[in-house]
């Protein structure tokens, strides 16, 4: 369990609780150049967004926060977010924009299974990522090793 704000300043109280974040709901970026949707679970323990991001809270019955952040996260959303934000050098996405979005939403099962399988491809990727380090450091080495049997 991540403990990376176990000494925040922030209290738990009523007026608090009322901010903050339910198992499922997404967080995304309304302003900046990098846009992205990331789905909140509880095992992150409390959390107050800052107000840069957009809470989307989902009926779970019908779309599943993970996959509606796949969704937010996929390339042809990140393609109409972009169209969407408005600002010359910061983007910034208008609410009623947003609002106006359309996103499929198969069955709950049809998206546990796309997200199983995406979560699956990203923990694929994170290893073949760390894998293709580790053959580069290999090759560096093994160029380092030679050029130095030459140099001696």
């Amino acid at each position: 369990k991540p403990n990376l704000f176990k000494s925040s300043f922030l209290q738990s109280s009523d007026k608090v609780a009322k901010y903050l974040l339910k198992e499922g709901d997404i967080l995304l970026t309304g302003k900046g150049n990098r846009l992205f949707a990331w789905a909140y679970t509880t095992d992150l323990g409390l959390v107050v967004p800052s107000s840069l991001f957009f809470v989307l809270r989902v009926k779970s019955d019908i779309i599943k926060g993970e996959y509606l952040a796949e969704m937010l996260n996929s390339d042809k959303m990140q393609h109409q977010l972009h169209q969407i934000a408005a600002g010359a050098s910061i983007l910034s996405i208008p609410k009623g924009e947003l609002m106006k979005l359309k996103i499929s939403t198969p069955p709950i099962s049809d998206q546990e299974k796309l997200c199983e399988a995406a979560k699956n491809l990203d923990q694929n990727i994170a290893l073949t990522k760390k894998l293709l380090q580790q053959k580069q450091i290999l090759k560096r080495g093994l160029i380092n090793k030679y050029t130095n049997l030459q140099t001696s």
